[in-house]
């Protein structure tokens, strides 16, 4: 008996020896192209993920091939025309903006057996389930000034710009596509993706696209009853985002405001979260400062995320992003704080600097607190 015990203790560590190998193996299948396995849990990508996941099982038209040096495939998404993707880029807005994997990428990952769907459904909600949008929700979805945000999208006017340029090393032109808020930002942009002089314009329309049959349909299979006449395809897609998360949170009245007057490109339904995340994608540095200033003031003497340029204190957040521009320990604390989901750790270097900036211009005194904390 008692070797016939242990001859089955021996095989079930085998087993298990088995088993933790595969776990291991497909843990590390769980990244694909040039992406790290943390850009997966970064801020906004499991939204795309789910996204993606619905689209592969409820309106999938399979990727075709349009490059085989590169692996480039198409790939319909909201808008008519395709989107040329790899697994390390995509020709869409989406990746354009945030230079991370977007949903066409994910369903490239799955088309070619580089993760598996299930990879993607981590929270998928199940078909025809009833979003938070009932019948005259308009009010409640739109942002808190239905005068001030009831443009279209946005009130600041942006374009979709598809633009040439040579590729260094293969000296032939590539396309890429950008939004922006003036044609002349796009040399730039451009430039910065490594592409060489001359460049060239080939289309530009105006960011406010209409909604796809695809998205609506999308949409509605969410349980989203309602969309309101002359939405647009970003707005629709904020609805989707809110239903997917079912976090029908809004944003603070002032810091939408603020972020409205400074260009920044969000549908009027989007949720906190979303609109967080947009910003992220658009801001510069010089905003991020002035932002993460405020909300430092903000958390430590209690108040709430308004608008910068009517806080008495703006000039101040502005001295303090000049003091701090070219400091890298402190440009490295800050992004990884906004990347962290806004988090603001009082023992980071960034939040250091900044209260001691405020405590020595007489703005706030020094109190201690709990060093966790999310102010926004």
């Amino acid at each position: 008996m008692g070797w016939v015990l242990l001859f089955g203790f021996g095989i079930a560590l085998v087993v298990i020896h088995i088993i933790s190998d595969k776990r291991m193996q497909a843990l590390k299948r769980m990244t694909f192209g040039k992406w790290a396995v943390s850009d997966h849990g970064k801020l906004g990508q499991a939204r795309r993920m789910e996204r993606a996941a619905y689209a592969i099982r409820e309106i999938w038209t399979p990727p075709w091939l349009i490059d085989g040096e590169s692996k480039t495939y198409a790939i319909r998404g909201s808008r008519d025309a395709p989107y040329a993707v790899t697994l390390d880029s995509c020709t869409c807005p989406d990746f354009e903006e945030r230079r991370l994997p977007c949903k066409h990428i994910y369903q490239l990952a799955v088309f070619s057996k580089q993760v598996p769907l299930a990879f993607l459904e981590q929270s998928r909600p199940t078909q025809n389930s009833q979003a938070n949008f009932p019948a005259g929700s308009y009010r409640i979805l739109c942002l808190h000034d239905k005068r001030k945000f009831a443009e279209n999208y946005m009130s600041v006017p942006y374009f979709s710009v598809k633009a040439t340029g040579i590729n260094p090393k293969t000296g032939r032109k590539n396309t890429k596509q950008y939004q922006v808020r003036n044609v002349a930002e796009v040399s730039g942009l451009l430039k910065a993706d490594g592409l060489d002089e001359p460049y060239e314009i080939l289309s530009r329309e105006s960011g406010y696209s209409k909604p796809s049959d695809n998205q609506l349909k999308y949409a509605r299979d969410l349980g989203i009853r309602v969309i309101p006449s002359g939405c647009s395809a970003p707005d629709v897609s904020a609805m989707i985002d809110r239903a997917l998360t079912d976090d029908h949170t809004p944003p603070p009245k002032g810091l939408a405001e603020y972020f409205q007057e400074e260009g920044y490109m969000f549908s009027r339904f989007s949720n906190y979260s979303t609109l967080k995340d947009r910003f992220l994608t658009q801001a510069t540095l010089r905003d991020k400062t002035l932002v993460f200033m405020h909300l430092v003031h903000m958390k430590e003497i209690g108040g709430t995320a308004s608008n910068l340029k009517k806080n008495k204190y703006y000039d101040l957040y502005n001295g303090f992003y000049e003091s701090e521009r070219e400091n890298l320990k402190f440009v490295t604390s800050l992004e990884t704080l906004f990347r962290d989901d806004f988090k603001l750790h009082r023992g980071s270097i960034a939040y250091k600097h900044a209260l001691r900036f405020l405590t020595d211009n007489g703005v706030i005194a020094q109190k201690p607190q709990n060093p966790y904390e999310r102010v926004i």
